[in-house]
């Protein structure tokens, strides 16, 4: 039977466990599922500077939940340990993700289509964005905004921005979806057609 040993205090409560007491559910993250390279990448690092935040994880229906430090987490698995420590949270799940959220804002800047998709999931639970404002830097206006992307935007246009198109970044969208859906692709055409006509 896998051992749990807790320590720290109220604000950094840690746990120990063995790898495999933790559940990661792909997907839950503010962040795309990482590739080899950021992982073969952060393994570097961590080789040569110690891991200073561990992931951070919950307890829920008797199991540990991963809430943040997915490639951290793996950095850890890859190096073999039998035994892992971990920073203990609580909460409901709106302040996990917001957690989550908060924790990958401050680490490294989200692809635009994972900031706007992970502030539409906010407002569709009922969190308002003065409270989403308070884990960015962004205005709760701004937020509204990046919010109205995934609401309004037509989904073929959805689409391309998740691919990365050129050109189609957060501004373009936001001048893109302040039009009705079935002239969205339209206007977006045209506008990748006059940037292809500049010298």
């Amino acid at each position: 039977m896998n051992e749990v040993n807790v320590f720290g205090d109220d604000e950094m409560r840690m746990v120990e466990l063995a790898p495999d007491q933790v559940v990661v559910r792909h997907g839950w993250g503010a962040r795309a599922e990482s590739s080899e390279e950021e992982i073969v990448k952060a393994e570097e690092f961590f080789a040569k500077q110690p891991m200073l935040h561990p992931p951070t994880v919950t307890r829920h229906d008797g199991k540990w939940l991963l809430v943040a430090g997915f490639v951290r987490f793996e950095v850890l698995l890859r190096q073999g340990r039998s035994r892992i420590v971990l920073r203990w949270v609580d909460g409901d799940e709106n302040q996990l993700l917001l957690l989550n959220f908060a924790e990958n804002m401050a680490r490294a800047r989200l692809k635009s289509h994972e900031l706007v998709g992970r502030v539409a999931l906010f407002r569709s639970r009922g969190i308002r964005a003065v409270e989403i404002a308070k884990y960015c830097d962004y205005s709760p206006r701004y937020v509204r905004q990046l919010a109205a992307i995934r609401r309004d935007a037509h989904p073929e246009l959805w689409a391309l921005f998740v691919k990365e198109v050129p050109h189609l970044g957060v501004t373009t969208m936001l001048d893109l979806v302040a039009h009705p859906a079935e002239e969205q692709l339209e206007r977006w055409l045209e506008c990748r057609h006059r940037s292809r006509r500049v010298p």
